[in-house]
């Protein structure tokens, strides 16, 4: 559960790598404006009183070695939903959009 790289051609050719391993799955990936990559990504927790399941919405930026840039908790914006993309737009008073399922 997480983002790899896949070498098709050159010296690196027919190989792949795991470059973020986070423990859940990336719904989708975007690239961002500065070339970096927007991943959305629905966390899934069990509830304490177990009557329930929470899902936690994050928007990760991560370069192409796998380095998380920024990371977005949208719990507040999305409550117990999923998201399935983010997306950055060009809008002085809004970084990213996010689509719900």
């Amino acid at each position: 559960m997480g983002i790899g790289n896949c070498s098709f051609t050159g010296p690196e050719g027919n190989t792949s790598e795991i470059i973020l391993d986070f423990g859940h799955h990336p719904v989708n990936i975007k690239r961002s404006v500065s070339g970096d990559f927007w991943v959305a990504v629905n966390r899934e927790t069990r509830l304490i009183n177990h009557r329930g399941k929470l899902i936690v919405t994050i928007a990760l930026l991560i370069d192409s070695d796998g380095a998380v840039l920024d990371e977005i908790i949208l719990l507040d914006q999305y409550g117990n939903s999923s998201i399935t993309q983010v997306q950055e737009v060009a809008v002085a008073t809004c970084r990213i959009a996010t689509t719900l399922v």
